[in-house]
């Protein structure tokens, strides 16, 4: 059985929701399907989601009634074209009546799961599958993270009774419930993580997403001229590349497939023939060229902190009491590479800047440094190579591409395993240095 989660681009409107089917109904085994809410139908339109935001953040009441005016027109547009018979305003006057009685925080997540919500109540009539509701299996804990044991042992009673009873199931992605039933949604892009969870659940054979692309480009098409498609790679490869900023898939939607050892295939509605990107836990020999890229991806908007101090080598605990303060500060530790007697500490900027003079007293005072000084604006480059443990060179053909477009590297970060290597550069000279490295690895 499959699992396939379709992407806002590819419900944009009913054209794009008739090559949804015809794409369900060509494979009998995609028996659980994931919608997202209705995307963008050209540039100028605005997502449903952003929509839903607005009228829940709206406080002129005016303003909410034409918001609402255009979001029901839309959805209304999109089953008429299908031949569905439903009058929408009635569906959406029914969730305002259950969303005034709501704190304005779970308004904002109540209202904004409701795009989901109706997609999937459309398709699974289009289909004539069973609708089962997210929130009915979809379990957060007190803490907003996912209680997977509650998930799956409900996911068994709803959703593989609904494969078992009907022609297949269709779930709303982008949100669950909390321990008390309110509604609670994953951060922007999270009905990918619904899908995995689905795929999961149902012992999928195979999570498909299906979006408005190839696959995985290597690299993004606003930076490279025409990147080419990557046919292959492994989770680890695409959870770096992912965690730089690469407009793949939602990262917390690989972990639960990929503990499970799921592919995921990601495919075109557009161009259904075509095999798209698998992403698997290992890749066979032959299916990529060593040394060719896998993925190339930068982020901006990090500091570096700066400790020199001498003999730091020989002061036990001296990494611990700086990982202390990062964690007091609540600050994540992007790398740490360092020397004998000096030590940096990259961060995000948003998180550090806030706090900064705090952090850097509580080194001073905890650490005692010869030197503690910050750079700013440094952006990180993420260098995906297929095999790379296996590819002579990688690091040296990346410092000449670098060179000789007369861009200065100030970090370079490769861990053991040799998944991928970060290289750090001028936030103004990320996107001159993700194409030099491109061109240098192109094949």
């Amino acid at each position: 059985m499959k699992t396939a989660k379709i992407g806002g681009s590819s419900l944009a409107n009913a054209l794009q929701i008739r090559k949804d089917i015809d794409i369900i109904i060509s494979d009998s085994s995609r028996r659980a399907i994931v919608v997202s809410a209705p995307g963008k139908r050209n540039s100028e339109d605005t997502k449903i989601t952003d929509l839903l935001y607005a009228y829940a953040n709206s406080a002129h009441q005016n303003s909410r009634k034409t918001i609402a005016k255009t979001i029901v027109d839309r959805y209304q547009d999109i089953a008429d074209d299908l031949g569905i018979k439903v009058t929408f305003a009635e569906w959406f006057y029914r969730a305002v009546n259950n969303f005034r009685g709501l704190s304005h925080e779970k308004q904002k997540d109540f209202f904004a799961s409701r795009g989901e919500y109706w997609m999937a109540r459309i398709m699974a009539l289009a289909l004539d599958y069973e609708f089962i509701d997210a929130d009915r299996f979809i379990i957060f804990k007190k803490n907003g993270q996912i209680d997977l044991t509650k998930t799956r042992s409900l996911s068994k009673k709803l959703c593989l009774k609904g494969i078992a009873d009907s022609r297949g199931i269709v779930v709303p992605g982008f949100y669950g419930a909390m321990p008390d039933g309110a509604i609670k949604t994953f951060s922007r892009g999270g009905s990918d993580i619904t899908g995995a969870i689905v795929a999961l659940c149902t012992n999928s054979t195979i999570y498909e997403n299906w979006t408005d692309v190839n696959g995985v480009l290597a690299a993004h098409p606003h930076i490279v001229d025409n990147p080419r498609k990557t046919d292959a790679m492994t989770y680890r490869e695409l959870r770096e590349l992912a965690y730089m900023g690469a407009n793949v898939l939602h990262e917390d939607a690989i972990f639960p497939v990929r503990k499970a050892g799921i592919p995921i295939n990601i495919r075109n509605t557009n161009n259904p023939n075509n095999s798209g990107t698998l992403i698997a836990t290992n890749i066979n020999e032959g299916i990529r060229t060593p040394g060719s890229i896998v993925g190339i991806a930068g982020k901006k908007g990090f500091s570096v902190i700066k400790i020199d101090k001498a003999l730091m080598n020989n002061e036990v605990g001296f990494l611990r009491r700086l990982c202390f303060i990062m964690a007091k500060h609540k600050i994540n530790i992007e790398h740490i590479p360092g020397g004998i007697d000096t030590i940096s500490i990259i961060v995000a900027e948003d998180e550090f800047n806030p706090i900064r003079e705090k952090v850097l007293l509580n080194i001073s005072k905890l650490c005692k440094p010869d030197s503690l000084t910050v750079e700013t604006g440094m952006a990180m480059i993420c260098i995906a190579i297929a095999d790379m443990a296996k590819s002579p060179n990688v690091t040296a053909r990346i410092c000449y591409a670098l060179a000789t477009a007369n861009i200065n590297i100030r970090m370079v970060n490769q861990g053991a395993s040799a998944i991928s290597i970060i290289i750090g550069v001028n936030e103004n000279d990320c996107e001159n240095a993700i194409r030099a490295i491109y061109e240098a690895f192109k094949i």
